[in-house]
């Protein structure tokens, strides 16, 4: 059974994302060549997406198919979806097919969006404390604490440089990472199940939370 990570709200829609890069290339100098920084890059993302959220015009809940669908977009920009979920599968990446590549790819990108979109509402003034970067060739670290309701929450973002952007591939929430947390559910079922199998998981999954949120959209009777 798959479940998800119980995140801070800031932080999950940090995890939602819209598309993915098909293909995985190896990073050229010409990659290295960032205009922002990590840390900047993470700043100009979240604070865009703070604004989207804070958009009081989108707060009814006519608003709130445009809000998602204004955050979906957002998380174009920054994420490299395809190298999280490599990351996600670990040894079990090298094992599959390009074709299957492409479409657990997919299915984990409507996997993530299925689990988290349908949150957009909850955001209630979370800040985020940016606190240090660090940078080790084509990959970075950034630490961040989240305030939310009184509460400091550490939240540190891998991130990986691609086309002169730096793009999230992990979130570390206290100390769990996302990949991780995601690569052990994965290799369990592959330890006793064919990689199709975690497919159809993922698609009995992506269904049951489409199911969940179409219950709560069904108007009460009586």
């Amino acid at each position: 059974m798959l479940v998800r990570m119980k995140f801070p709200f800031v932080t999950f829609m940090l995890v939602l994302v819209a598309v993915f890069i098909l293909g995985l290339s190896i990073t050229s100098a010409a990659e290295n060549k960032a205009v922002l920084s990590p840390q900047q890059q993470l700043k100009s993302g979240i604070d865009s997406l703070i604004g989207v959220l804070s958009d009081a015009s989108l707060k009814s809940e006519a608003g709130k198919k445009l809000l998602e669908k204004k955050v979906v977009r957002l998380f174009k920009q920054y994420f490299d979806l395809a190298y999280t979920s490599r990351m996600c599968l670990g040894r079990y990446w090298r094992k599959i097919s390009a074709a299957e590549k492409d479409e657990f790819v997919s299915l984990f990108s409507d996997l993530l969006k299925s689990t988290y979109v349908g949150r957009v509402d909850e955001y209630s003034g979370e800040t985020v404390c940016y606190r240090k970067e660090i940078i080790q060739g084509s990959k970075a670290l950034v630490k961040t604490v989240v305030n939310s309701k009184g509460k400091e929450i550490p939240v540190n973002y891998k991130m990986i440089i691609r086309n002169g952007n730096w793009l999230v591939y992990d979130v570390i929430i206290e100390g769990v990472s996302m990949v991780r947390n995601y690569r052990s559910q994965f290799s369990s079922i592959l330890q006793k199940k064919k990689f199709t199998d975690l497919l159809q998981q993922i698609r009995n999954k992506i269904a049951k939370n489409q199911a969940a949120k179409d219950a709560v959209k069904e108007p009460q009777r009586g």
